[in-house]
């Protein structure tokens, strides 16, 4: 039996649940934008009250890596490495491309709204292709479309909940997983200073 910890702060959603062999036993999980870092410790606190799960029963910790907003993912992924430390278990992100690309037989594209855009990632038997790119609304038309079984439009995938989260993330910790890194679709709103001449030039 193996339990895991799911985490999404991704987009406008904060949610927390408990997976047993990749499937959702709870889950806990608020409309927001901003706040996240506030609720998410109380949401993972009641999921694993209400499943009668202590810290120290899981196998290990996961987390929807993005797309999202630049704020919400890296709260998750730092939730995430640091419960998985303090409990000594591993941890791993998926996005939400993956997520819903797992499972499905085929060649496929998921395709998700994010930044005033449509963006796309092709899999084949679960596998990427590639990195997710903007959906041009001429592709449908495109030669390659003929390759492409179906496309999952996952625009709505706040109503599948954590599902599709614990199931590819109970399979990515088998395999041994990645460490999480946020996925952004496209640079953070708010960049860093560029540094000024004063600061750049080197005594002599």
């Amino acid at each position: 039996m193996t339990l895991i910890l799911v985490l999404d702060t991704c987009d406008a959603r904060c949610a927390a649940g408990v997976a047993r062999d990749g499937a959702i036993l709870v889950e806990r999980a608020e409309a927001m934008r901003r706040g996240h870092a506030e609720r998410l410790f109380a949401l993972i606190s009641e999921a694993l009250a209400a499943c009668g799960v202590a810290p120290a029963d899981l196998a290990g910790v996961a987390v929807a890596t993005g797309p999202g907003g630049f704020t919400g993912g890296r709260i998750g992924v730092a939730a995430a490495r640091g419960l998985a430390l303090g409990v000594g278990r591993p941890v791993v992100g998926v996005d939400w491309f993956a997520a819903m690309a797992f499972g499905v037989p085929g060649r496929v594209r998921v395709a998700l709204p994010g930044g005033g855009a449509t963006w796309a990632q092709e899999f084949e038997s679960g596998r990427a292709l590639g990195p997710p790119a903007r959906w041009p609304p001429g592709l449908p038309g495109d030669a390659a479309e003929a390759d492409v079984a179906a496309t999952i439009d996952a625009a709505g995938r706040d109503a599948a909940g954590l599902a599709p989260l614990a199931l590819a993330a109970t399979a990515a910790l088998k395999q041994g997983g990645a460490r999480p890194r946020p996925l952004y679709l496209r640079p953070p709103d708010a960049l860093a200073p560029a540094p000024s001449a004063a600061a750049t030039v080197a005594p002599r």
